[in-house]
């Protein structure tokens, strides 16, 4: 997983640059320095994955309404890989409770070159609710 997060990092921390946007890859090998700064003053664009993203809650869980307070979106890349899963449960839970604590409905976005099922997608990242809007774009490749 930090893996995947350098990677998505070094692919759009240029386009974000180019765009005026700050991002912030978070994982364990991020410098507690690095994790401070953003816990002052966050902004913009948090890559996170849910494990992660747990660990903030129980262990830092006075500071996530600051870091989620503007938080726009919830993007989940790979969503075929969370759906049916352990994980995708922990991650379903975790939007819940961020949207809790902020107050307010957060948009869910899923990507996925793989996914079939568009509507099983949208069930998943609004479970019990309105279906998400999914829309499928085919690269043609």
């Amino acid at each position: 997983m930090k893996a995947l997060i350098n990677d998505q990092f070094g692919r759009l921390d240029q386009l974000c640059e180019a765009l005026d946007i700050k991002m912030w890859p978070w994982h364990g090998d991020i410098s507690s320095g690095v994790k401070a700064r953003l816990l002052k003053k966050p902004e913009e664009v948090l890559l996170i994955t849910p494990e992660s993203l747990e660990a903030l809650l129980c262990n830092r869980g006075t500071s996530i309404a600051a870091v989620s307070r503007n938080a726009r979106f919830f993007v989940v890349d790979e969503l075929h890989a969370f759906i049916g899963s352990e994980r995708g449960k922990q991650l379903q839970s975790l939007m819940h409770r961020i949207e809790r604590t902020v107050g307010r409905t957060i948009p869910r976005i899923g990507l996925s070159a793989t996914l079939d099922d568009r509507s099983l997608a949208g069930m998943f990242l609004r479970p019990g609710g309105t279906p998400a809007l999914v829309e499928s774009k085919s690269s043609g490749v």
